[in-house]
């Protein structure tokens, strides 16, 4: 999400109150005149998730693969269709209208922009999609809309993009969509398949549901001769920290640490790029006449 789209926040309180609140790693607090002031401030980490043959996909916990909500319905995933957009900014709503920054909107702004994450991510924003790992998740709903029709409806999605192929020689943008791939990007294993999105409705969300999708996709990316998943996750959103860890994936280094290997792949740039320049042929510049 584009960060235009985090709202300010602001409200009149004594500096008591300002010093004792609790201050979200994700906003930036500041006190004006009498007046608190939350900025948005998003920030993320980056972790991936390796599937090679020492890490079975198998090893997700069996009630997981068999998934059921409370009332005992099962649910399935099949592949994304084209008729799914339609229906995935509601679902993206139920699963996120009650967090930042969809909570500090109002409700018909919230939906547009809920349409707008997923236009953009149709439209090749955050790098192609890898179809075959974009997966839907369908099933009984615990409130059935007069919308939803009878039978199975989407109660969430996973969505996974392409991004560049990670470079020492551009280590500070390594985590960018892959916005023109060469065309055989699939068929060689091109690039870095990136988890965007996973969502389920909230309703029926903390079912397992999110980790059938989660799994199916990595199976489908191993299937093509991928062997890894990337991920990001907003700092300060636990949540989402918690249930990347718990299935298996692992923190990564940010780009602007300065841990000393970090260190030593950027001198040995430097180093690299003093000796080309040192290589080129001299040229005399001659004033003209």
């Amino acid at each position: 999400m584009e960060p235009e789209h985090w709202p300010m926040i602001r409200f009149a309180a004594p500096i008591e109150v300002y010093h004792r609140l609790p201050q979200h790693p994700g906003w930036k607090w500041e006190y004006f005149g009498g007046e608190v002031v939350a900025s948005p401030r998003p920030k993320s980490r980056s972790c991936v998730k390796t599937f090679g043959d020492g890490d079975p996909l198998d090893a997700v916990p069996p009630d997981l693969r068999d998934a059921a909500l409370d009332d005992g319905s099962p649910v399935s995933t099949r592949p994304l269709t084209d008729a799914d957009w339609d229906v995935l900014p509601g679902v993206l709503h139920g699963a996120f209208g009650r967090t930042a920054p969809f909570a500090q909107m109002t409700a018909e702004r919230s939906q547009e922009v809920a349409g707008e994450c997923m236009e953009n991510v149709r439209a090749g924003q955050w790098g192609p999609l890898i179809e075959p790992a974009c997966l839907i998740i369908e099933g009984e709903p615990k409130f059935r809309r007069k919308e939803d029709g009878e039978g199975p409806v989407v109660l969430g999605t996973v969505l996974v993009t392409l991004y560049r192929p990670s470079s020492d020689d551009d280590p500070l943008f390594e985590w960018r969509p892959a916005k023109d791939p060469p065309d055989d990007w699939l068929e060689t294993n091109w690039g870095r398949p990136h988890l965007t999105w996973v969502f389920v409705n909230g309703w029926e969300a903390r079912h397992g549901l999110g980790t059938c999708l989660l799994t199916d996709a990595c199976r489908a990316l191993q299937s093509l001769g991928y062997g890894e998943l990337t991920s990001t996750f907003l700092t300060g959103n636990h949540q989402s920290a918690f249930w990347h860890w718990r299935n298996g994936f692992r923190l990564l280094t940010g780009p602007m640490s300065m841990r000393p290997h970090r260190m030593n792949r950027f001198r040995e740039r430097q180093e690299r790029r003093r000796a080309e320049r040192s290589d080129e042929p001299a040229t005399d510049s001659v004033p003209d006449a």
